[in-house]
């Protein structure tokens, strides 16, 4: 899953929320967190599920959206 925030708080709070959501709908903790203290980037990594949450300079720098280009788009309001 990709997801962008605009600024290092947006990009925390962001990580926060998918974090505590998964922990108390889905019951499950990360196997690794990478980027959250400088929230540029942010990697929640679920094993099957990885979260990417960037900033949009980085996001573009990344292009991970080409990389996994096969994948579904989807969009949320």
């Amino acid at each position: 899953m990709i997801a962008e925030g605009l600024s290092d708080v947006q990009v925390r709070s962001i990580t926060n929320s998918v974090e505590g959501e998964l922990r108390e709908k889905a019951k499950v903790e990360p196997i690794r967190k990478e980027g959250i203290n400088e929230a540029k980037w942010a990697l929640l990594d679920y094993g099957d599920l990885i979260v990417n949450i960037f900033q949009p300079e980085i996001r573009k720098y990344y292009d991970l959206e080409s990389f996994w280009s096969n994948g579904d788009n989807l969009l949320f309001p």
